[in-house]
């Protein structure tokens, strides 16, 4: 749950950047701890392999490489996602060698806990050296929590936002193209949290925070999500070492039929009625 509260200050409109989050070490952030249940959200696309996000998928829906010769159906979804990374960003051939994510599915089926297996994954594969963990540094709820304390700094004095997350397979996804440029995007929805069952004045919105990166000297971006979509983006140098620039914009914002026409004003002065660039 969020709580954007009333204020006795003016807010102060601070530049967005993901360049500090990014800087930091992924033993750092809580990446180890969030990766695990957040990779069945993220779907990776490419010119060379589709994998859709696992809480979307139907039994009939295959995720391997443009060829669909890989047998991947009993791999974790963790394991997904870091052999697809891996084909993408260092070729075929080192895909082919899944002994470290073999290992971790291994550990996973034993009952070890998600969280050390997923720290020992990482550091085997190389850790902050290895670019495939590099591309996963922003997958982690502390961008979520970032961009919305970017957003309620926004919120003029005197105006009460009250929100919690939506819960289901699209309340949070996840979503990477590598192309011409590399994109992670989050997309998260959130709804106002309707005290004692009144929803006069419900509301939701949808963020979309979008992260780019310049890739073997292509410049390249990164996004994430929320029901008042958001995008942060931030431009990362050829070998994904830093942030060069960030923007957040709120994408979509619903409001219920029956508010009041006082509190619709409020809404739509703080957060926009969709489509607004906050940097």
């Amino acid at each position: 749950m969020a709580c954007f509260g009333a204020q006795d200050v003016k807010p102060v409109r601070e530049e967005v950047c993901l360049k500090a989050a990014f800087a930091k070490s992924y033993t750092e952030t809580s990446l180890v701890k969030d990766l695990p249940r957040l990779a069945s959200r993220v779907s990776i696309n490419s010119s060379s392999l589709s994998l859709p996000a696992a809480c979307l998928m139907t039994e009939s829906t295959e995720a391997t490489p443009d060829d669909n010769s890989e047998p991947n159906s009993k791999r974790s979804t963790v394991g997904k996602v870091i052999v697809a990374l891996t084909h993408i960003l260092l070729g075929e051939e080192a895909a082919k060698d899944t002994t470290a994510v073999d290992h971790y599915d291994s550990q996973i089926s034993s009952g070890i806990d998600p969280q050390p297996a997923c720290l020992d994954l990482l550091e085997t594969l190389g850790g902050e050296d290895s670019i495939v963990v590099r591309s996963l540094k922003l997958v982690n709820q502390g961008v979520v929590l970032y961009s919305l304390g970017c957003l309620r700094s926004l919120v003029p004095t005197g105006t009460e936002l009250l929100t919690k997350d939506v819960r289901g397979p699209n309340g949070w996804l996840i979503e990477i193209d590598i192309f011409e440029s590399f994109r992670i995007k989050h997309v998260r929805k959130e709804q106002s949290l309707d005290l004692w069952g009144d929803a006069t004045n419900h509301f939701e919105y949808r963020l979309s925070d979008v992260t780019s990166f310049t890739l073997n000297h292509v410049a390249c971006t990164s996004w994430r999500s929320l029901s008042f979509e958001f995008e942060i983006s931030a431009t990362i140098d050829r070998d994904l070492q830093d942030v060069h620039a960030t923007w957040l914009r709120v994408n979509e914002v619903t409001l219920a039929e029956t508010m009041e026409d006082a509190r619709r004003q409020e809404l739509y002065n703080a957060l926009g009625n969709g489509g607004r660039i906050i940097s």
